[in-house]
């Protein structure tokens, strides 16, 4: 309100204005701001708000072009524009000559020598080497190239560095950085390790990890708590689960959000509800994860009335809310709500993702509404997300269960990648409709790929040559 009685707002006033609406993560204001501020009344400082805004808010893309909007308007970017529009441009970097590209900007300008600038350029290799576009291998020894140039390593150096090993499944590289490290600066590195293990499943190797940062003295914090909880969690160990609450509350004075988060997920994946409900009704405050928490955990247990009375009593939703209700509407046989719910979702305003469509899908199959499928299928072209796995996978099963297995052919064979989801849906999908021999192909072709087979899979190309009287070949696929 101050700001619009000043009847001439100079440079300060705007770049205030800019740098609290960023704060605030009211980035529409910050942009309209920024937008009416005339170029010559522009700084270095004005640019560096907005892409720092649009960086904080998940906006790369943004990050990215307000930079090369800057140079183009004459501009000098300083440290600060590049470690904040690295940072922007870690969050969508997918081939190795944007890394290059800004690395060389980086060093040409002379901020490729500090060491909030290099931890950036760490980031971003680390991160495009999770691309399907990129060499992993590649992009990770130029991470590790600038990490090693680093004259002045802080803690976030040799965590970044640690943490992009980590996401690219090489444990063993961030064990061994790890152990280089001084111990008053191991706590985040820790926590990245253990993040990372229980991110891939490892919950045996993240547990052993949290003995080992025990061992050596360094307390668990509140970041800790919650990735050993969740390891927990999903490897159905209650006890150790209960322990580790027991010992938090010990030790904590106050229990993060995180913490409870966690251990709603925890008590609901065990069977125990009752427990999950008094820690969430006790929580003084519940933000969506909270909500979302509970939620699914009674979708995932086939507890509808439930979820559908939680859904109900929450005053705010977000997209994964929607998501998380129409998804179990269908898996649990209720096609037409999910149907409706979706539809109800997109009156409140919010734009479908691709996860929300595929939950639309997941409906569709299960009505067996082919008409309203094909719709679906459209409107994921439409939006951009036809090349999205978890839609994929929802389209082949949809028109499997219509009868329509020339389309979901069509679908798997579209696809940009496969998961074993994709290929279980496939092999049931050939198998149900008397096309037992090219399931059987699709199997062997999946086994080719160096995916491997789980218990659906083993089940789907079964049934197959149970449908198709390949005796001998199911005899085979069993024994194996």
């Amino acid at each position: 309100r101050l700001f619009d009685e000043i009847s001439e707002p100079d440079k300060i006033a705007r770049t205030t204005m800019v740098s609290g609406y960023c704060a605030s993560g009211d980035i529409t204001l910050a942009r309209r701001v920024f937008e009416e501020t005339p170029v010559s009344m522009r700084d270095t400082v004005m640019y560096n708000a907005m892409i720092t805004g649009f960086t904080h808010n998940h906006d790369g893309y943004s990050a990215v072009n307000m930079l090369c909007n800057m140079k183009r308007q004459g501009f000098e970017p300083d440290n600060f524009t590049f470690a904040s529009a690295l940072a922007g441009l870690a969050l969508v970097v997918e081939e190795e000559k944007d890394c290059a590209q800004f690395h060389a900007a980086a060093l040409k300008s002379g901020a490729g020598y500090i060491t909030s600038v290099l931890n950036a350029l760490v980031s971003v290799y680390s991160k495009c080497a999770s691309s399907t576009l990129s060499t992993s291998s590649s992009l990770l020894h130029s991470a590790r190239k600038v990490f090693d140039e680093i004259p002045e390593k802080d803690e976030r150096s040799w965590t970044t560095m640690i943490t992009g090993y980590v996401k690219n499944g090489s444990f063993d590289s961030g064990k061994e950085l790890l152990e280089g490290m001084d111990e008053n600066m191991k706590l985040l590195a820790y926590n990245a390790m253990i993040s990372g293990y229980v991110h891939r499943g490892l919950y045996q190797e993240a547990l052993e990890m949290v003995r080992r940062m025990v061992s050596s003295g360094i307390e668990l914090d509140e970041f800790t708590y919650p990735s050993v909880i969740r390891a927990c969690a999903t490897a159905g160990l209650l006890r150790l689960g209960k322990q580790v609450h027991a010992y938090a509350l010990r030790r904590e004075k106050n229990v993060s959000f995180h913490l409870d988060n966690s251990l709603v997920s925890l008590y609901y994946k065990c069977g125990k509800f009752d427990e999950a409900r008094a820690i969430f009704y006790k929580m003084p405050a519940k933000d969506f994860v909270s909500w979302n928490a509970l939620l699914s955990g009674y979708v995932s247990s086939g507890h509808i009335g439930e979820a559908k009375l939680l859904f109900k009593e929450m005053k705010e939703k977000n997209i994964l809310t929607w998501m998380i209700m129409i998804s179990g509407l269908a898996e649990n046989g209720f096609g037409e709500e999910g149907l409706r719910l979706f539809s109800c979702m997109r009156k409140e305003g919010f734009e479908p993702c691709d996860y929300a469509f595929s939950s639309a899908i997941k409906s569709c199959a299960v009505l067996g509404a082919y008409g309203n499928g094909q719709q679906f299928h459209s409107q994921l072209v439409k939006f951009g997300f036809d090349s999205s796995l978890s839609a994929g996978n929802a389209l082949i099963t949809m028109y499997a269960k219509c009868g329509v297995v020339e389309d979901a052919r069509q679908v798997f064979l579209t696809m940009p990648c496969h998961d074993s989801v994709s290929w279980n849906a496939l092999i049931a999908a050939l198998g149900q409709h008397g096309h037992g021999a090219e399931a059987v192909d699709v199997y062997e072709e999946m086994l080719k790929e160096g995916i491997r087979p789980d218990r659906i899979t083993f089940l789907t190309v079964l049934t197959a040559c149970s449908h198709a009287g390949l005796v001998e070949q199911g005899q085979r696929y069993f024994d194996s």
